[in-house]
């Protein structure tokens, strides 16, 4: 993340990321895409071996998808959830995190 973004989480497992400096969709998903990669990149767990967590980002620009944040929380959710749709498919979700001492070792 920039200094002038900010992350907060709303609760459980879910966050809102404030970005700054976005005005079109295709800035806005090429932003998404940069945050999933790093999320979902395996990272080691000393003592466990590698560990690696799956996300789904549903995303919404100010003023295009509504200009209060119950408007754009509510499209960044449904775009979230049609994501999450798209990652699990008909047969359920993908498999969980899982840890694997030998997967991504020496990564951060």
């Amino acid at each position: 993340m920039r200094a002038e973004d900010a992350a907060v989480r709303l609760g459980g497992d879910e966050f809102v990321l404030l970005l700054d400096g976005l005005s079109n969709p295709r800035d806005l998903q090429a932003r998404l895409r940069d945050v999933e990669e790093k999320l979902e990149k395996p990272f080691r767990l000393r003592g466990v071996g590698s560990a690696s967590t799956g996300v789904d980002i549903g995303g919404a620009l100010y003023p295009q998808d509504g200009e209060s944040e119950v408007e754009l929380l509510a499209v960044a959710d449904e775009r979230m959830y049609r994501a999450k749709g798209r990652r699990t498919g008909p047969d359920g979700p993908e498999a969980p995190a899982t840890t694997d001492p030998g997967v991504g070792e020496g990564q951060a």
